[in-house]
């Protein structure tokens, strides 16, 4: 009889066979907007760098629609990128330079070379190299 009962709570999942009771730990408001801001923050270069790129893309844009002639796009190009111009380069050579260094990989340790045995010159060698004569004059009196 014992074991009917076991297998009919077994089949209807009650007692020590109940399913698991989902948990209740639901995050609440303070870790939701600290999860936002921490996203913001690591995200506000990106997010700064748009910002840049855009106003440069405006000023530039409504700049030339208000220049009349040649003269005057010319002084409004200059004008526009020498103030502008520094902080796209910084943009541009912060995102190109993090793509190549991510291609190249690790820097190489100094330490990889310490492994490798020093070429030595042979006793031989280094007495031929000083009586060498540094110049022509001094070959020619040989």
């Amino acid at each position: 009889m014992v074991f009917i009962v076991q297998w009919l709570a077994w089949i209807f999942h009650k007692g020590r066979f109940g399913k698991p009771r989902p948990n209740r730990d639901t995050p609440d408001v303070r870790h939701v907007l600290a999860d936002l801001l921490v996203k913001i923050i690591n995200d506000f270069r990106h997010l700064l760098a748009g910002a840049i790129v855009l106003l440069f893309g405006l000023a530039l844009a409504y700049s030339l629609a208000q220049a009349a002639n040649v003269d005057e796009i010319s002084t409004v190009l200059q004008a526009v990128g020498s103030s502008l111009g520094g902080l796209i380069g910084a943009i541009i050579g912060y995102y190109f330079g993090e793509s190549a260094g991510m291609r190249q990989g690790p820097p190489p340790s100094s330490d990889a070379t310490a492994g490798e045995p020093e070429q030595s010159e042979n006793a031989d060698t280094r007495s031929a190299n000083l009586r060498r004569p540094t110049n022509e004059a001094e070959s020619q009196d040989e």
